[in-house]
């Protein structure tokens, strides 16, 4: 559903609809897109499941590369309140009651062609990964 919904054309009257920025926050399915699930529910099951109750499936949040335990923001804000955004809420689900008034973090994020690879580094501020 968010995937859909994020890539339609129903926004607060006033906003765009497109970004053309390379470097932008996390839309919510990227972070429901990033789940391998676990023993008890697959990835299937957890991408089956809303995000808004995967506080009630660990499988799904603990098994996502982009949960850390914090509260995070995401690019994507309601259409009929453009001061609250959703955000990831640190029990793993994904909010839409947050006004963007509050002190999250943020994690950016690019998108990358599929030709794109990495040449080297581990990813850190001394060696930064290198793609070519």
């Amino acid at each position: 559903m968010f995937y859909e919904r994020e890539r339609g054309t129903e926004v607060y009257e006033g906003r765009p609809i497109e970004w053309a920025g390379e470097i932008a926050l996390m839309y919510p399915s990227d972070y429901g897109f990033s789940t391998s699930g676990g023993s008890t529910n697959n990835r299937n099951a957890c991408l089956a499941s809303a995000l808004y109750n995967w506080n009630n499936v660990e499988d799904c949040y603990k098994n996502d590369w982009l949960y850390n335990k914090d509260y995070q923001w995401t690019l994507t804000t309601l259409t009929m309140y453009y001061y609250h955004a959703f955000t990831i809420i640190s029990s793993g689900f994904v909010s839409h009651d947050t006004g963007v008034y509050h002190p999250f973090g943020v994690r950016p994020t690019l998108f990358l062609q599929p030709t794109v690879e990495m040449a080297s580094g581990t990813g850190t501020s001394s060696d930064p990964y290198i793609l070519k």
